[in-house]
């Protein structure tokens, strides 16, 4: 049928329907005219209202929405509805009825027991360094001949013998100058564990380094590296009375290993199998202790997180519940909480400039923030610093590509709600303060929130707020956007007469 003949259908409406619904409506609108399948998306986008397609001009990036194919374009917006629909029972499952105690603990039962849940949960969108390691299976580890051994304890030997200053760089060439064939690295790997396990934590630090060199130029495999631990966690109830900390001076063997993604918690596990029953409680205490001395809290939440492993795959004393009263002992209690706002913003930030995909974002998010902080302002200011100070280039101007890429991020979030949006704006102020008012920015970016029909709401209240907490720095951003206020009120003016 010709386009004359049909009839346009009303544009998709938010507040009053789901998507969904719209669309089934929609098909079946189509489905009365007899539209051809090639029509059908010039006549979706003719009816899309600004928010629509305003949103749609995001999940397209890098394409445009005429460069998408109609089932394309409703498999898009299909995906985004069903993960806001998800955020928004979160909230409402943390606010309506249930309590922050109730919500923590929600949040202490996934770390005691996650193998279930956490099993349908798509793993850290953090990039994996490439090793031989992970495409290499070994199950034949030779002992070495005279000769070989021989060049082995040359090698600790030479280890020994270095400073702090000494290349890394400089000690696996001399590894690779000995010519020790490759089946007995392994044994290599262990005589550095053994002649180093007593001594002080620099030499245990250096070799950890240096193994952490040989992986990156590929010279061991993963399964070289945990053959030799397992090795070691054989050997530890001989060891143990000798070396008290046995377990603390292990765990630096590996802590940088994980650190780098060149092995995993799971690996570790693996290896000591052996020693489980008997000392895997001391063993997790020790390698997260240790996790935090160098990293911090934050990444060691994520680093268990990541794993995927209940406290009991570790700690053999007892129920759930007794494995996490030990490591909260053990000041390790932190393990079950959120990470803290200023790590979700910064991870945040490096997933955009990473370019990863909507979804992946997402996915994080849902991970490591619990569903009571999503609903929260805290997390709404954080969200919106993220993506607009990505969005900000040499401090000065936006980049408005990067925005629109990236918006939706905020309406999912934000979802039309004034008392977010009006947060999210107290995010923005908070922004300009600390980058010092760089000249037209302000008046840039409420332009650009303003183009793609978010923040309205919110811009209105933030104008009329009076609150003596958030007027730092308010007057002077006010003053760099006369322009877009005039803009802003002409709108509404235009709106109301609508």
């Amino acid at each position: 049928m010709a386009m004359d003949h049909i009839l346009p259908f009303r544009s998709f409406d938010w507040e009053k329907e789901t998507w969904d619904d719209y669309k089934k409506k929609l098909e079946q609108h189509f489905m009365v005219y007899s539209v051809e399948e090639g029509m059908k998306k010039t006549m979706f986008i003719d009816d899309c209202d600004s928010k629509t397609y305003t949103l749609l001009r995001g999940l397209c990036q890098p394409k445009t929405p005429a460069q998408k194919s109609y089932k394309e374009l409703c498999d898009l917006l299909t995906q985004y509805f069903s993960i806001s629909s998800n955020v928004d029972n979160e909230a409402n499952q943390c606010s309506a009825g249930s309590s922050s105690t109730s919500c923590q603990q929600q949040q202490s039962s996934s770390m005691q027991g996650r193998s279930s849940q956490h099993g349908q949960i798509p793993q850290s969108t953090d990039p994996l360094p490439c090793s031989s390691g992970s495409a290499t299976i070994r199950t034949n580890f030779p002992t070495p001949d005279e000769e070989t051994e021989a060049k082995i304890h040359q090698f600790s030997r030479y280890i020994n013998l270095q400073d702090d200053e000494t290349d890394t760089v400089v000690i696996v060439q001399v590894f690779k100058d000995l010519d020790i064939e490759p089946k007995y690295y392994h044994a290599a790997i262990s005589q550095l564990f053994l002649d180093n396990i007593d001594r002080d934590s620099r030499l245990r630090d250096l070799v950890a380094l240096v193994i952490s060199e040989m992986f990156e130029q590929k010279v061991i495999t993963k399964a070289d590296y945990l053959h030799a631990l397992e090795e070691m966690f054989y050997m530890a109830d001989d060891l143990i009375g000798d070396i008290p900390q046995l377990y603390e001076n292990l765990a630096s063997f590996y802590v940088t290993l994980l650190k780098q993604r060149y092995i995993t918690l799971s690996n570790v596990r693996n290896a000591a199998q052996c020693v489980l029953q008997r000392s895997g409680a001391t063993l997790l205490k020790e390698l997260l202790l240790q996790y935090e001395a160098l990293y911090g809290k934050d990444a060691t939440i994520m680093l268990w997180y990541d794993s995927f492993l209940c406290l009991t795959d570790f700690i053999k004393i007892g129920s759930p519940e007794t494995a996490a009263q030990y490591l909260t002992d053990a000041n390790l209690g932190y393990l079950f909480e959120d990470l803290s706002m200023e790590a979700v913003c910064n991870h945040v930030q490096y997933l955009l400039k990473a370019n990863v995909k909507f979804l992946q974002i997402y996915n994080w998010l849902s991970r490591y923030v619990s569903r009571q902080r999503k609903a929260s302002n805290e997390f709404i200011r954080t969200i919106t610093r993220a993506v607009i100070e990505h969005c900000i280039e040499d401090k000065a101007t936006l980049n408005e590509s990067e925005f629109i890429k990236w918006f939706p991020i905020l309406q999912k979030y934000i979802d039309g709600r004034p008392e977010r949006e009006l947060n999210a704006m107290y995010a923005i102020q908070r922004l300009m303060v600390e980058l010092e008012h760089p000249q037209n920015l302000m008046q840039i970016i409420m332009e650009g929130i303003l183009y793609n029909d978010i923040l309205k709401e919110g811009i209105a209240l933030w104008l009329e707020s009076t609150d003596p907490l958030e007027e730092s720095g308010k007057r002077t951003c006010l003053e760099g956007i006369t322009r877009f206020i005039e803009m802003f009120i002409y709108e509404l003016i235009e709106d109301a007469e609508e």
